[in-house]
C-alpha cells in the first residue's frame, strides 16, 4: 500500500513537472488528493479560473478649494471675465471660462491660458514658465459667453508643453 501511495506521488510530481514545462498548469490545475484510505488514486481537474487583472487607478492630488477659489478670484479680476469654475476628475482639470460678448478669439484663448497657469501656480503641479509646460494633470477648458455658446475650447495634456486649441 505504502509503495503505490509513493509510486502515485511520484507520478504527480512527474506529471507536475511536465505541465509546467509546457505551460499546461496555467490551464489545469490538478488539486485536491482525495484521503489516502482511498488509495490515493482519485485527482481532481479544475480549470483555473482567471482572474482578469484589477485596474491600476492612479489617485491625482486633489485640488484644495482655496487653491480654486485663489484662482478663480484671481482671473475674474481679468478684463472680460465674468465668471470662472472649476472641477476636478482624478487625473483631469475641467475650467470654465464666461466671458464678455465681443470678446475676440485671441483675448479669450488668452484668458484661457492665464486661467491654466493660474491654476498651475497655486495647486500641486508644475509652475509655468514661458510655456505653460508639462505637469501632472490634464486640463481641459472650455470658454463660453454669457448665453453658453462655446467662444473656444482646449485641451492641455499632461506631457504637453501648451493648450491645443479647437477653434
Amino acid at each position: 500500500m505504502k509503495i503505490k501511495t509513493g509510486i502515485f506521488i511520484a507520478a504527480f510530481i512527474f506529471f507536475s513537472l511536465i505541465f509546467d514545462s509546457y505551460g499546461l498548469s496555467e490551464k489545469i490545475e490538478l488539486s485536491t488528493i482525495d484521503s489516502c484510505s482511498m488509495n490515493c488514486s482519485k485527482i481532481q481537474k479544475q480549470e483555473k479560473k482567471e482572474k482578469p487583472p484589477e485596474p491600476i487607478l492612479y489617485m491625482f492630488p486633489k485640488l484644495k478649494e482655496k487653491e480654486k477659489l485663489l484662482s478663480i478670484k484671481l482671473i475674474k479680476q481679468q478684463d472680460k471675465v465674468k465668471d470662472a469654475g472649476i472641477s476636478q476628475d482624478n487625473g483631469i482639470i475641467n475650467l470654465t471660462l464666461i466671458i464678455d460678448y465681443g470678446t475676440s478669439l485671441e483675448r479669450a484663448r488668452e484668458l484661457g491660458d492665464s486661467f491654466v497657469r493660474l491654476v498651475k501656480i497655486h495647486s500641486m503641479d508644475v509652475n509655468p514658465e514661458e510655456e505653460i509646460g508639462k505637469g501632472i494633470y490634464k486640463y481641459i477648458i472650455v470658454v463660453v459667453y454669457p448665453n453658453k455658446d462655446e467662444a473656444t475650447g482646449g485641451i492641455k495634456e499632461l506631457s504637453s508643453e501648451f493648450i491645443m486649441w479647437k477653434k
